[in-house]
């Protein structure tokens, strides 16, 4: 398992006010060995309260990448886009385990 910071603006919604809203909560990783990743979040920053658990099941990343300011990116087919970010040495472990999830991860 390797703790993450997680999803700063690519884990956004829309209020009712049609702004754009970040999220910010920490958690781990960890991937199965059926081939399932999921995100744990045991601390957050939102003002509501929302601490978020996601699953990536096999076949449903179509991207995995690092970004240029060390964050980990995630494209899914369905369930949106997440960027991560933390220790250097987390999210180089982080993706490590998720590439091996989508075969043309580079």
């Amino acid at each position: 398992m390797e703790d993450v910071q997680a999803p700063y603006p690519e884990s956004r919604g829309r209020t009712q006010t049609g702004r754009l809203r970040s999220l910010a909560f920490v958690g781990h990783f960890e991937t199965l060995p059926d081939g399932t990743a999921h995100f744990d979040c045991y601390n957050t920053q939102d003002a509501t309260g929302r601490c978020d658990h996601v699953a990536f099941a096999a076949g449903s990343l179509k991207e995995v990448k690092l970004n240029k300011d060390g964050s980990l990116h995630l494209a899914t087919i369905r369930q949106g886009n997440y960027d991560f970010y933390g220790q250097s040495t987390d999210i180089q472990n982080v993706y490590e385990l998720i590439a091996r999830m989508v075969p043309a991860a580079k």
